[in-house]
């Protein structure tokens, strides 16, 4: 890897990460379908208005399946306060490569989700190196699995 980076993979293999929470309501779902376009073109169009309004109440929007990516981006290493044993780097080289999504069921207008990160992936690039997260995110209430972010 670069040179403002260092790299341990055993550490990084035996790292517990924590397990953040993520809080959403109606309002963060209906500004996300907002900011990515939704009514853009036509503030009536029904297929986009069920995003961002719903005539018997916000509870009743719903929410994009693209919205599931945001869940797990205070998993990030160094994209928190959280330091990565085994991982050190200059987050300004930080390159994010893709992103993969699995929605286990329709997301809530709100939740309040518990997040597992494991390590899924380490993959050494010479002078980089790919490290692929696995984030699961359950509703704290019911314990099911929502989604999977890799």
């Amino acid at each position: 890897m670069a040179d403002s980076s260092a790299f341990d993979p055993q550490r990084l293999l035996s790292h517990k990460f924590p397990e953040p929470d993520f809080n959403y309501t109606e309002r963060d779902a209906a500004l996300y379908a907002l900011d990515i376009g939704a009514c853009g073109r036509d503030a009536t169009d029904s297929d986009e208005l069920k995003y961002a309004y719903h005539e018997k109440g916000q509870q009743f929007i719903q929410v994009l399946p693209t919205f599931a990516a945001l869940i797990s981006l205070g998993s990030l290493p160094n994209g928190s306060d959280v330091p990565v044993p085994g991982l050190e780097f200059d987050p300004r080289l930080l390159l994010h490569g893709q992103q993969y999504i699995e929605i286990n069921k329709p997301l809530p207008s709100k939740a309040s989700l518990r997040n597992e990160v494991s390590l899924a992936g380490l993959h050494d690039k010479g002078k980089a190196a790919i490290l692929e997260l696995e984030t699961r995110s359950y509703e704290k209430e019911s314990g099911e699995l929502l989604c999977m972010n890799r």
